[in-house]
């Protein structure tokens, strides 16, 4: 960890030196990062800032009591004004990533053209407006927190997309609006070999600035594929379901005297399998900032068409300012609106009603076996602090309280969002088994040049 962890320390400081240097009226060159230090008291299981983004390497708790990699990241910003109505962006952002590996990705990489003094049209890499703080979502410096909430920030694992948006403003009287529709496409790697291609991705983010209140809208819409490994292994029974074992070293065949091929049950493969399945993400957002106060919260709700869980998540942040010195308290919710079961009763043999409640039983079985270990719902209580050490630096500590709750039509599984995900191999029954209460101490160091 302190191998892997020091090499792009050593490059990113060397970089936030000679950056600058490059700059000139036209090209302007910053960069942002975190150096951060997560430790969970709890060893079986990971927390992971972010579940689907993160390898369970890089988790505190199971993997190790002390993470150094799970908040730490470095980005470079490129921004060249061409003309007065075109610009050009790029930024590449460095951090312990699914395939546990440091190297930079580029986030952004977009033409911005200035079509009118209130519209700009964005074309390229881009980040969809899907949360209230999508903008500077990597820049932690700009947050008083160690990491935004992440019972609503890790619901959506997509952090851009190739595609388009349009940025229109407009003052009318004291209230300034911003309307942002955007469109592309994007295709992820996820850790243990898992894959999504998001097509279609459709959405609109309206916000609206009156005085000391921010208050913003946000709907996406997008037509998701996800590859998952577990999942494959079980497609063929689906496809015929002969090959189903039901116990005893029997197949559902054989139990219905060795026949070797049944109908494919492709209501099962509809239900569950995440092949080109629309889903949405809708959320709503306030903050309110008089100079010493700072109050916002947000709503979101995801619904997928898969065996991936509907979600509801809020979080509502308090935080206040005195002198250097800004304390907040924070609490989030994560609420699991799917059940972790499955049930078919429609499915045909082919060979009369007592065959067709059999194979029913079995295919109810392996769907509830395939969605049973998503993750759960879990509050949190957030307690922690910022520290302005000078310009352009700052020093947090944050305390988080987690606590797990139950599966819907699961009894006694309580996962929260917390890794690795369990399957045959792995049931990690010391932790899922009841319910948890998990406390995660945070420090890091964020800092923008």
């Amino acid at each position: 960890m302190k191998q892997s962890l020091l090499k792009p320390t050593i490059v990113c400081a060397a970089l936030a030196a000679a950056l600058p240097a490059l700059a000139s009226d036209d090209l302007r060159i910053s960069g942002f990062g975190t150096v951060g230090a997560v430790h969970s008291d709890n060893n079986d299981a990971n927390f992971l800032v972010n579940l689907n983004m993160q390898p369970n390497t890089a988790g505190a708790g199971m993997q190790q009591g002390t993470s150094l990699s799970l908040d730490t990241k470095f980005g470079v910003q490129v921004d060249y004004t061409a003309t007065s109505w075109l610009s050009l962006t790029m930024q590449a952002v460095s951090r312990h990533g699914p395939r546990s590996s440091w190297t930079p990705e580029i986030e952004w990489a977009f033409a911005k053209f200035k079509v009118t003094p209130n519209l700009d049209v964005r074309v390229g890499r881009i980040r969809p407006d899907l949360y209230m703080l999508s903008d500077y979502l990597d820049v932690n410096y700009a947050n008083p927190w160690v990491r935004p909430p992440t019972s609503v920030y890790s619901q959506i694992p997509i952090s851009h997309i190739v595609g388009m948006d349009m940025i229109w403003r407009q003052s009318i009287g004291d209230v300034n609006l911003t309307v942002q529709p955007f469109a592309g496409q994007t295709d992820i790697k996820f850790p243990d070999d898992m894959r999504l291609e998001s097509k279609n991705l459709l959405g609109i983010k309206l916000n609206a600035e009156i005085g000391e209140w921010n208050i913003r809208f946000g709907h996406t819409g997008s037509y998701i594929t996800l590859d998952v490994p577990d999942l494959e292994a079980n497609r063929p029974l689906l496809n015929n379901p002969a090959l189903i074992p039901i116990g005893g070293g029997f197949t559902l065949g054989q139990a219905f005297g060795g026949i070797t091929t049944l109908p494919t049950a492709s209501q099962v493969l509809t239900d569950i399998y995440p092949d080109h399945k629309y889903s949405t993400f809708t959320s709503l957002g306030f903050a309110w900032d008089n100079g010493d106060w700072l109050v916002s919260g947000e709503y979101a709700v995801r619904k997928l068409d898969f065996f991936d869980p509907d979600t509801t998540s809020w979080y509502l942040s308090a935080a206040y300012r005195v002198g250097k010195w800004t304390p907040y308290i924070v609490y989030s919710d994560l609420t699991v609106d799917s059940r972790a079961d499955y049930t078919i009763s429609s499915y045909k043999t082919g060979l009369g009603a007592v065959a067709d409640a059999y194979a029913n039983s079995a295919l109810s079985a392996l769907g509830t076996e395939m969605v049973r270990y998503n993750p759960t719902g879990q509050s949190v209580w957030t307690l922690g602090t910022r520290y302005d050490l000078m310009k352009g630096v700052a020093l947090k500590g944050q305390w988080d309280i987690y606590k797990t709750r139950e599966a819907k039509g699961h009894d006694n599984f309580y996962r929260g969002w917390f890794g690795p995900i369990p399957n045959a191999a792995n049931t990690n029954t010391n932790f899922t088994g009841k319910s948890q209460t998990v406390n995660v101490l945070s420090f890091t160091m964020d800092y923008v040049f």
